[in-house]
Order: structure tokens, then C-alpha cells, then sequence
């Protein structure tokens, strides 16, 4: 709803301060270079300023769970970083951090078919002027975006691609599209 400026975000920026799993709040203020840095951090960061508060212990509760907990708050940006379509960002920072450890355009390549993948990915980072080489936590946010819009550019050229997923069922040589 935040992608969307929709519900209690049409009006304005609404802040939440919530409650989440220490290691789940840490992997959303995650900034570049940390060992904690994920899809989850880019996409949060795209919309939000977050700031991690503090932990809470998991002894302040009843039952105790086996966690702690981390105290974060979400101040919703005027705009967001990558000013493209959520589900297009999502798609996009999914597949490049799939292979985390890995160069990040090990995962950018299966944003595209087998046949062109290499290609494809190589043009789009070279569209973002981003180094193939760089690993998915090394990427800042408007790197991201760069990325995004590069893809988003190959999208407008070659509309077939928009909807590939390289983990669609594949039937001989034809790739059968799963339901969205």
C-alpha cells in the first residue's frame, strides 16, 4: 500500500514503529557492504526511511519467545528511490540477490530466456553502468534504480520479456507461463 500511496499512506507519510524479529529488523536498515544486506533492505529502503530503534529482549515477554526483538520506524519517502512499478522492482532485486554470494549478474541473467541471457544482462549493466562483477550486498539503492530502469528500458524494446520467469515449467522447448 506504500508502493501505492493507498490506505492510511493516500494522504500523506504516514510513520510506523513496529516490532519485528531482531534479525529480520537488522536485514531491513541493512546498508551497503553489511553481511546483513538483502533483497529485504533494498525494497524497504526503496519506500521508507528505516531507522532500527533498539532491541527489546525476548525475556520482556510472556510467553518468552526464543528471539529478541528489534524496534524499527518506517517513515514512508515523498517518492521512491526507484520510481518504477513495485512489482517490476521486486522482480528485479529478487533475481539479482538470488545468487547473493555470487557476481550480481549471475541472478540478473535469469531475468531473461536462456537464449539471450548473457546478452541481456550484459547490455542492461551496461545501460546502469554498474560493474558485472559486483556483488548483489555491494549495490546501492541508486544503483538499484539504474538497474531497474535499464531493465525497464529492454522491457519497452523486447515486451516479450517482461514476463519470463526462468522458473516457469517448461514443456519440450516451450516455456509454459505459471499464473501470476
Amino acid at each position: 500500500m506504500i508502493s501505492k500511496q493507498e490506505g492510511p499512506w493516500a494522504f500523506g507519510r504516514t510513520r510506523m514503529t513496529l516490532t519485528f524479529q531482531k534479525e529480520v529488523a537488522e536485514r531491513m536498515a541493512a546498508r551497503i557492504l553489511s553481511d546483513q544486506r538483502c533483497r529485504l533492505s533494498v525494497m524497504c529502503q526503496n519506500w521508507c526511511n528505516v531507522n532500527y530503534k533498539f532491541d527489546i529482549s525476548g525475556a520482556a515477554f510472556l510467553p518468552k519467545p526464543d528471539v529478541d526483538v528489534g524496534v524499527v520506524t518506517l517513515t514512508p519517502l515523498k517518492h521512491p528511490i526507484i520510481q518504477l512499478p513495485f512489482k517490476m522492482v521486486e522482480k528485479v532485486v529478487r533475481q539479482i540477490f538470488s545468487m547473493r554470494q555470487k557476481y550480481s549478474i549471475r541472478g540478473a541473467q535469469t531475468l531473461f530466456p536462456e537464449d539471450v541471457r548473457e546478452e541481456m544482462a550484459l547490455r542492461m549493466y551496461k545501460m546502469a553502468d554498474i560493474d558485472p562483477v559486483t556483488r548483489p550486498y555491494q549495490i546501492a539503492n541508486m544503483e538499484f534504480c539504474r538497474i531497474c530502469h535499464a531493465y525497464n528500458e529492454i522491457i519497452k524494446e523486447y515486451p516479450e520479456f517482461e514476463h519470463y520467469d526462468y522458473r516457469a515449467q517448461k514443456v519440450g522447448k516451450k516455456v509454459v507461463e505459471q499464473e501470476v
